[in-house]
């Protein structure tokens, strides 16, 4: 398909959990689909030409606990396989030195930078 949806949605806030490959922690939440959310259902049941006329119209998604959260109980949810061995892939492949080889070192201050920006 040439859709693609971009839910409202705070999942950038809340960290990875898995059970896959020994992790310690574990999710305790869930991501679905808000579906009694008018708009969201009626765009998850419509055709891609009738989405497209809805302009206005945006998804949203909910977070469910699947099991009880305890008071300062960091909430977790599994980003999915495919994010994780891209994510260990990254670890295994990243070293600072070679980051700190490849950075350029400035020592203009931030003010400076922007000056005659605004």
């Amino acid at each position: 398909s040439s859709l693609t949806f971009f839910p409202l949605t705070h999942a950038m806030f809340i960290n990875h959990a898995s059970t896959r490959k020994g992790s310690n922690r574990h999710p305790n939440a869930k991501i679905r689909w808000a579906l009694d959310h008018t708009d969201t259902y009626h765009l998850l049941h419509s055709s891609i030409e009738l989405v497209k006329e809805r302009k206005a119209s945006k998804p949203f998604l909910e977070f469910v606990a699947t099991r009880d959260i305890e008071p300062d109980e960091e909430v977790l949810i599994d980003y999915g396989e495919a994010w994780e061995d891209a994510w260990n892939g990254h670890l295994t492949d990243w070293s600072i030195k070679q980051s700190l080889e490849n950075q350029i070192i400035s020592t203009v201050s931030i003010l400076a930078m922007n000056e005659n920006k605004f």
